[in-house]
């Protein structure tokens, strides 16, 4: 029987009321299964509103299911349109049965009449809650300090990712779920991480320990030279050592004329502790021949070289077993010969004055004289940072000519990790910062880096520096002929030659010792 006789025969006094009862019966039994169901999805919807609205997702429905729908992947042109949800009162379907029976009614002719219509969805870019979990996981914080600190919360993101070969009838399914499992941390907390205090546990082993003192003490050097020039000026029964003293550094030109090496005092087993604390560690492509002059030219400069250091002015590194019957002299600043009693200590581990006469001095020694030559300088010093490898290099000929005019080989040499060991105060080009640090340059002749390190018995800053690998590689020597006055061509030719020569040996293990390399080996002006 059609629902609109039903109705007719209804009005016009037939008895059709069992008729009717049993139909409503059935439609209640109906209903109440479509409750039951609408109940579960009320539930559901309010779960997926709250975890949206604390979020920023917009709810999007698919008869009755809440989506995220990609937009971007989706190739129909006919766009969802939403249906509108209307609240059902169970106890109409009880109590007004006649009005229940001509809404279903119109609702049955309207569904023979117009086709069904799919929801409008909003576009949401999925990718951004794949791909980007840290951007949900800031907008989590933020709401957990709106709500005073609430404990940890799970959030579970459920996101669509749309066939583009859907039917036009297939209603689009979940294929993927995204966990997004993070707990939420209070910001306070989160900024007091940035300034914890790292300290050293105590249970650190004592030759541990000693190494740090190794490496600590180099800073003591100089301060500790000039403190004890002070004292003894101050004590006037000490003048009688000290006037002396300062008469013979005043006339004294050993630092241009080769220096005075002691060796027992290169190779003090105190300089294994220093080498250990990195570690450092000398490796050579080749052998050289000790008839030979060399000029090793070491880079890069890093903060303060403490890798040409270990290799050049102490035996910690074997650099006397690895270049039998060559002597190499470390070359270091003239102003370091002025301090006292810290040149007689320089001169001691081989150090010499980087100056054109001390390297003319050494290269006309003998066969196997050689000198070592940080050639990036000071200059190179402002652009050391972690992971980075600038080298101040396209200007500095110098050293080229110099090898000419004595017929001296020149031998590249890279240290991985000497820029790794401090970090440094962000100092571009142009800024004030660094216009201050090249004009003291031009004035002094060292600049002054704004660095820092580790600690001594924490590892958060300090001046001792971080222990991380120092592999000095020396590469092949590159044979120059004796040039007496070699022209400008001539420089440039193998100074040419002498860059690339660095370029492929950096190239060549930067694999194995900086592959976490920010940048590549760079020439600077």
């Amino acid at each position: 029987m059609e629902i609109g006789d039903a109705l007719q025969n209804f009005d016009a006094g037939v008895p059709v009321l069992e008729d009717t009862q049993k139909y409503v019966a059935d439609v209640n039994d109906d209903n109440d299964k479509e409750n039951d169901n609408d109940s579960l999805l009320v539930s559901e919807i309010q779960d997926q509103k709250a975890v949206q609205e604390l979020i920023g997702i917009p709810n999007q429905r698919i008869n009755g299911e809440i989506l995220i729908d990609d937009s971007s992947n989706t190739e129909n042109d006919q766009p969802k349109q939403s249906t509108e949800e209307s609240e059902v009162n169970e106890s109409a379907y009880i109590e007004q049965p006649e009005q229940i029976i001509e809404e279903l009614d119109d609702s049955a002719d309207t569904e023979n009449d117009q086709p069904k219509q799919s929801t409008e969805e909003s576009e949401v870019n999925e990718s951004a809650y794949i791909e980007k979990p840290e951007q949900i996981i800031e907008e989590l914080e933020d709401s957990a300090d709106a709500e005073n600190d609430q404990p940890k919360q799970t959030i579970e993101v459920v996101e669509l990712i749309d066939s583009a070969n859907i039917m036009d009838d297939q209603i689009p399914t979940i294929d993927t779920h995204v966990k997004v499992e993070e707990v939420i941390h209070d910001k306070k907390s989160a900024k007091e991480k940035w300034f914890k205090l790292r300290v050293a546990p105590l249970s650190t082993p004592m030759g541990r320990r000693i190494q740090t003192l190794s490496v600590v003490s180099f800073w003591w050097y100089m301060p500790f030279s000039i403190f004890l020039f002070i004292i003894m000026s101050l004590f006037p029964p000490l003048w009688i050592i000290l006037i002396p003293y300062v008469i013979f550094m005043m006339y004294d030109t050993a630092p241009q004329r080769g220096g005075r090496r002691i060796q027992w005092l290169r190779e003090m087993s105190w300089w294994n502790y220093f080498r250990d604390y990195f570690p450092a560690q000398l490796i050579k492509e080749e052998d050289l021949d000790p008839s030979k002059n060399y000029v090793f030219g070491y880079h890069p400069h890093g903060i303060i070289s403490l890798g040409a250091f270990a290799n050049f002015a102490t035996e910690s590194t074997g650099f006397s077993e690895q270049f039998k019957g060559i002597t190499c002299s470390l070359c270091t600043l003239t102003t370091n010969f002025k301090i006292p009693f810290l040149r007689e200590f320089l001169m001691g581990l081989g150090a010499v004055a980087v100056s054109k006469k001390s390297i003319t001095h050494i290269l006309n020694s003998g066969p196997g004289k050689s000198v070592a030559i940080v050639i990036g300088g000071a200059a190179e010093s402002l652009d050391a940072r972690p992971k980075t490898n600038d080298l101040t290099l396209k200007k500095r000929k110098g050293f080229v000519k110099i090898a000419l005019q004595h017929g001296a080989s020149l031998v590249p040499v890279f240290c991985f990790g000497e820029n790794d060991l401090f970090h440094q105060i962000s100092n571009p080009k142009g800024s004030d910062i660094r216009t201050k640090q090249e004009e003291m340059i031009k004035t002094l002749g060292f600049a002054v880096p704004l660095f820092f390190g580790r600690g001594i018995f924490q590892y958060s800053f300090g001046l001792v520096p971080i222990r991380k690998p120092l592999v000095a590689v020396f590469g092949k020597a590159i044979d120059l002929p004796k040039i007496e006055n070699p022209t400008l061509e001539e420089v440039q030719k193998y100074h040419t030659i002498y860059l690339q020569a660095l370029s492929e040996l950096y190239h060549r293990h930067k694999g194995l010792y900086a592959s976490d390399r920010r940048s590549s080996i760079n020439f600077v002006d």
